[in-house]
C-alpha cells in the first residue's frame, strides 16, 4: 500500500511541530545560561570591589589618612657637580 497524501502532510505537521518544541525547550535553556552568565560576571565584580575596599581600609587609620610615611621632601633642589658646573 502507497503511502496516501494525507499520510505526507501528517508526517510534516508532526517533524514541524518536534521542531517548534525543540526551539521552546532550546530558548529558556539559552536565555538560563546567559543569565548564568551575567550573575557571574556582576558576582565577580562585586568580590573585587569589596577586596579592594577591605584593602583600602586596611590601610587607613582611624582618621581615615593612610598610615604608610612617606619622606617629607623640603622643597629645596638639590646642587650637583654637574648643576654648578653650568655657567
Amino acid at each position: 500500500m502507497a503511502p496516501s497524501q494525507h499520510d505526507a502532510n501528517e508526517r510534516r505537521v508532526g517533524e514541524l511541530l518536534a521542531a517548534v518544541i525543540a526551539n521552546a525547550v532550546a530558548v529558556p535553556a539559552v536565555v538560563g545560561f546567559v543569565a548564568l552568565g551575567a550573575a557571574t560576571i556582576v558576582g565577580r565584580s562585586l568580590v573585587e570591589l569589596a577586596s579592594h575596599r577591605l584593602r583600602r581600609r586596611a590601610t587607613t587609620g582611624p582618621t581615615g589618612r593612610t598610615t604608610k610615611r612617606r619622606p617629607k621632601a623640603s622643597g629645596r633642589k638639590v646642587r650637583t657637580e654637574s648643576d654648578s658646573a653650568r655657567p
